[in-house]
């Protein structure tokens, strides 16, 4: 069986997360083993790419020991206006918790253009490069591109890629997308399009067509999945919706021990998409350092029979859960 990798989802650096705890939890998060960084041209409004360039040079980190993965597609409209505003608004979350709703949507009024031509992926990719403060970069992914789009200028973009490939710029190149894996995979088949990576939501416990992954992964194409805890942004965890429905003693039956909500909720969840997806990686956003001990601990430690996911599944159904 293949053996995931743990990533370390930087969504949140400089954005939700300060510059102070930011380097915190990446330096945690290293010194735990993880060694699989997703980022993206996009994040921290155009400056998580520097933070992390900046950390792996500070920390004296080997290029050649971590896996770097970042997208382009989205481009941040960074300016200093945009660099105050994240402060202030940090800083209001952090006072009025119920303003965190309000402030999503002022941000949404500064959200990233979409440009999926050659020459952005050309400005994108060097403006990583430079900022990740490194000559490559492992992977490279269309950051959202929408599988419902007809048209025919991503061969273009990709034979870009594939030239990159060549001069040694990426390794790999590939999609991140949140739409149905079906829907991907019946465009890639009807572009004929073979990209080395795929990653996608986990969108919950059994919304993914095993079938169509293991395919897709029979061709060689690696499978990242992110977000494991949550079904959807706007649906509470699964830990906290166990909990509410009263769901514990009988999960302490399936699994034949004491339970402990958050930490042996993680391991079968992380142990569940190992098992039936075998993933390259999973992707988690991880800025607690309980939740690295726990995740990177869960991902290594697979104790979970297939009876007991099976049986597990059918309870998270059964209460309309998943």
């Amino acid at each position: 069986m293949l053996i995931t990798k743990l990533g370390f989802g930087c969504a949140s650096i400089l954005g939700k997360i300060d510059k102070k705890n930011s380097l915190y939890t990446l330096k945690l998060a290293h010194e735990a083993g993880i060694n699989y960084f997703d980022i993206a041209r996009s994040y921290g409004w155009g400056e998580a790419e520097s933070l992390l360039g900046n950390f792996l040079i500070q920390e004296k980190i080997p290029r050649e020991n971590v896996e770097i993965t970042t997208k382009f597609g989205l481009s941040p409209r960074n300016n200093k206006f945009i660099r105050i505003a994240k402060t202030l608004a940090r800083n209001i979350i952090n006072y009025i918790p119920q303003s965190q709703t309000i402030v999503k949507s002022a941000a949404g009024q500064v959200s990233p253009k979409i440009d999926f031509t050659v020459k952005n992926a050309t400005i994108s990719l060097n403006t990583s490069l430079k900022s990740l403060r490194t000559d490559y970069t492992d992977n490279i992914l269309f950051h959202g591109y929408d599988f419902e789009n007809k048209s025919d200028d991503i061969f273009e973009v990709i034979e870009f890629l594939e030239a990159q490939k060549k001069c040694g710029k990426i390794r790999s190149y590939g999609f991140a997308t949140y739409q149905s894996i079906e829907l991907v995979n019946n465009f890639f088949t009807s572009k004929n399009i073979k990209p080395d990576i795929l990653q996608i939501a986990c969108g919950g416990i059994g919304k993914h067509d095993s079938m169509t992954l293991k395919n897709l992964a029979d061709k060689d194409i690696k499978i990242v999945m992110y977000s494991p805890f949550r079904i959807e942004p706007s649906i509470a965890l699964i830990f906290e919706q166990l909990k509410d429905k009263d769901l514990y003693s009988e999960i302490e039956s399936i699994f034949e021990r004491k339970f402990i909500p958050q930490e042996n909720m993680h391991q079968i969840i992380l142990s569940y998409f190992q098992r039936i997806y075998s993933p390259y990686a999973i992707v988690i956003s991880m800025f607690n350092p309980q939740h690295i001990k726990i995740n990177q601990q869960a991902v290594q430690q697979e104790k979970i029979s297939k009876e007991q996911f099976e049986s597990f599944e059918r309870l998270l159904i059964l209460h309309k859960i998943i």
